[in-house]
């Protein structure tokens, strides 16, 4: 019983009322999310009544009670399963919710859904932001996450590219990030680097069970990004005499 995530292994016994024996392929398909069906691989029990299977949980799988797809799921490819002395098994399992169905004997939740960021924008006003303003950027997740250490969101500013710090959020969805405005930098339009401008630091930003949030940013400019939902202009340049009539 539990709750597992992303790279997890689930160990699954099928018990059979004699000793089997098979060729070819032997495998468990597990019901986990709409359009997703789970493996569960055979690793032992050849010659005995007792089938041990591994599934590993992948990205996007889910399920509150963990379950085979159908009773027809313990499937043999290219090959026969029979007992010991050749008569065919019926592969067909308890009926699904059953007592002796896995999910009447297990109580397994499979979370392998990642965080993932909906939209980045600011509280802050549009207009111009000098040396020394600082302002907020809020990236929201759709599901609630845990940080650890002080992850930094890399902005285009100008020749050098500044960063903005974590600064609170954690165990909620929405994470607020801080930017001191430094002499030099510049943006008429205020936006992060890339799709990729989250840098963990050596922290990390996981959902309540642990698994890694997908830090797939928008792309800037686009629908969702910083620069889409504000406009924040950066201006620390010194205005200069440029002619005299």
């Amino acid at each position: 019983d539990g709750i597992y995530i992303i790279g997890d292994t689930v160990l699954i016994e099928v018990k059979f009322s004699e000793e089997i024996e098979f060729s070819g392929d032997l495998h468990i398909e597990l019901e986990v999310g709409i359009d997703s069906v789970g493996v569960g691989k055979y690793i032992s029990g050849y010659g005995t009544s007792l089938f041990l299977f591994e599934y590993i949980v992948e990205r996007e799988h889910e399920s509150l009670d963990l379950e085979y797809a159908e009773i027809n799921s313990l499937v043999s490819s290219d090959g026969i399963v029979t007992d010991l002395s050749g008569n065919p098994a019926d592969l067909f399992l308890p009926v699904k919710g059953s007592s002796n169905s896995l999910s009447g004997n297990k109580d397994i939740t499979i979370d392998g859904v990642q965080p993932k960021v909906n939209f980045v924008t600011s509280s802050m006003p549009d207009g111009h932001y000098g040396i020394n303003d600082s302002l907020d950027i809020i990236i929201r997740f759709d599901d609630k996450v845990v940080v650890s250490g002080f992850p930094s969101l890399i902005l285009e500013t100008g020749d050098y590219d500044r960063s903005a710090t974590y600064l609170r959020g954690s165990g909620s969805n929405t994470l607020w990030f801080y930017y001191n405005v430094e002499p030099g930098d510049y943006s008429d339009k205020l936006d992060y680097i890339d799709e990729y401008a989250i840098q963990l630091n050596n922290a990390y930003i996981r959902d309540l069970n642990d698994n890694d949030s997908d830090l797939f940013l928008p792309i800037p400019g686009e629908v969702s990004s910083l620069g889409n939902s504000n406009h924040i202009i950066i201006d620390t340049r010194s205005p200069e005499v440029i002619s005299v009539n």
